[in-house]
């Protein structure tokens, strides 16, 4: 047999590392913020975080599946708050509007996931409280909808709501720990923080009835019947936690595509076995945590000599 008619091992395409170099893009994006911050150029240093977030997440959604910046409205001409990054039915989407800036004005019906997208963390719960504007928004909309329908009609998405942080330097745990013990049903289903490699979610109500204290991971779905919120991430120890946390991000987004967005029963096969291989950990319950756990902690940053 000839030699090139041997077989050789297949390609391979390593998503963690990919995912973690898509990470090291948006702290990048937060670098050139900062620089526009500078020239006191406020409004728009929040631009190239945002512009890449959604270009990152629309080029790899499936067809049908878009991500757009700007407004969800009601037949009632009722608006949101504006939204920095929503995940979008493409067969839903009306767009009724389109400004300068890029953003849009679709219903609300047709959106599957609203993001807020922050490069730091300021007033954590002002941050919190927008997202929940947001939510509350569209949950009216909804109401008035159904109220008005003469037959159940068809089924409305459930929204999907985030607050990305890039960079957390600032954020106390304390005070994050103190928003979630007043305001638990007004939460986030998902808190990132980029640079811990964390996520801050509620798990479901049923495992922690249950005790499982060692859970094995936390599924895309157990928002739908949330218990107490959660710190989650990748294994401790992990080299590319920043890059999992986003791939994770990515595929609950993929998850929430797949559950509404039109005929997408393939792909959503390929999110169940994702789930399963890029699982995420529970850490400990946000209630009990005194301190960031180690993994999550970042490093020191070197002080600078004043001669």
């Amino acid at each position: 047999m000839a030699k090139n008619s041997e077989k050789k091992p297949p390609g391979h395409i390593d998503l963690p590392r990919l995912f973690e170099a898509e990470a090291l893009s948006l702290l990048e994006a937060v670098a050139r913020g900062k620089l526009l911050h500078a020239t006191k150029n406020i409004r728009d240093s929040g631009g190239p975080l945002e512009e890449r977030l959604r270009e990152l997440l629309g080029s790899r959604m499936p067809s049908g599946i878009e991500v757009q910046t700007g407004y969800l409205y009601d037949v009632d001409s009722n608006c949101t708050p504006q939204i920095d990054a929503m995940l979008l039915s493409s067969q839903d989407n009306h767009t009724m509007m389109t400004v300068d800036n890029g953003c849009i004005y679709g219903p609300f019906t047709s959106c599957l996931a609203a993001i807020e997208v922050k490069s730091a963390v300021g007033n954590l719960s002002a941050q919190l409280d927008q997202v929940h504007a947001i939510e509350k928004s569209v949950r009216e909309m909804k109401k008035q909808l159904v109220s008005r329908r003469a037959s159940s009609g068809a089924r409305l998405p459930e929204l999907v709501t985030v607050l990305f942080f890039a960079t957390s330097e600032t954020l106390k745990l304390a005070e994050l720990r103190k928003w979630y013990d007043a305001n638990l049903s007004k939460a986030p289903t998902y808190v990132v923080l980029l640079d811990r490699a964390c996520i801050v979610t509620r798990e479901a109500q049923m495992k922690q009835f249950m005790e499982m204290s060692d859970a094995p991971a936390v599924g895309f779905d157990e928002h739908r019947n949330p218990g107490l919120a959660c710190l989650c991430g990748p294994e401790n120890g992990d080299s590319l936690g920043r890059g999992r946390v986003l791939m994770w991000l990515y595929f609950t987004l993929l998850n929430a595509a797949t559950m509404f967005g039109g005929n997408l029963r393939p792909a959503s096969e390929f999110v169940s076995d994702a789930a399963r291989r890029f699982a995420l950990h529970r850490v400990v319950l946000l209630k009990d945590a005194q301190a960031w756990p180690a993994r999550f902690a970042l490093a020191a940053k070197p002080r600078t000599k004043v001669s």
